[in-house]
């Protein structure tokens, strides 16, 4: 049998912490989408006229109709902020849910992750310790409540009776 470093069960408990954020955080983005195509028209804006599905696509949109959609000034400039937090997070988030764990000993943990190119994969390395992911992790709850707020805003004021 293995020997498995004694901190592997708080990596699995940063890993899940990460994966829960994350879902808070895509789902609110989700329901601004949503109030934006019913009740605002939003289709209109949309890149073939469907709903975004890919994380940028989706950071595209909103920006989109943040800038384009008259009725979302009021909200445009905390908006625009809370977009330009989420890009980094995402990427950390790529890294750590999308990553391979290969090296396990009591410091950090070694990770592997393809990444893609136009013409290749390319295989690329890097360590992390529990307290990084759940840094990561704490960050994604920080925003994931920070939209949740932005998203019940947008709700009240366009739906008030919610």
């Amino acid at each position: 049998m293995a020997d498995y470093p004694e901190n592997l069960h708080e990596l699995y408990c940063a890993l899940g912490f990460v994966t829960s954020q994350w879902s808070s955080i895509e789902h609110t983005i989700d329901n601004c989408i949503s109030l934006i195509f019913i009740v605002l028209n939003g289709i209109v804006i949309a890149k073939k006229q469907q709903v975004p599905r890919s994380m940028n696509n989706k950071l595209t949109y909103l920006r989109n109709a943040l800038t384009k959609l008259p009725e979302l000034s009021l909200f445009k400039d905390y908006g625009l902020e809370l977009i330009d937090r989420i890009d980094p997070i995402s990427k950390e988030r790529q890294d750590i849910i999308h990553g391979v764990v290969i090296d396990l000993n009591q410091i950090h943990f070694e990770f592997t992750k393809l990444d893609y190119t136009k013409d290749e994969h390319i295989d690329r390395f890097y360590k992390f310790t529990v307290e990084d992911i759940n840094h990561s992790g704490k960050k994604m709850q920080d925003l994931a409540n920070d939209l949740s707020v932005y998203s019940g805003r947008l709700l009240h004021h366009f739906h008030p009776d919610s």
